[in-house]
């Protein structure tokens, strides 16, 4: 059973092209063992499921950059953190 929320959006690196098929990972800065895994689509969306409200970072496999996401309470369901940049 899902308890938490869906975070959907997507990914662009500085040129603003799609990160297309890459591995990443939501990160909690409160407990940084709490890792969820997601993949972008090949126009660079992601859906992450069952995500608690909190301070995260989100990191792509083989980037150093880590891009900073709050996930508040009271939001609903599926929360659109619309474009994120990943500078290179």
């Amino acid at each position: 059973q899902v308890t938490g929320m869906t975070v959907k959006g997507r990914l662009l690196d500085s040129n603003n092209t799609p990160i297309i098929r890459k591995a990443g990972q939501l990160i909690s800065t409160t407990d940084p063992s709490h890792r969820i895994l997601f993949f972008t689509s090949r126009k660079g969306y992601f859906y992450i499921q069952n995500v608690n409200p909190g301070n995260y970072e989100l990191a792509i496999s083989g980037e150093d950059n880590l891009v900073a996401v709050s996930i508040e309470k009271g939001k609903t369901s599926p929360i659109d953190l619309g474009r994120i940049r990943i500078k290179e």
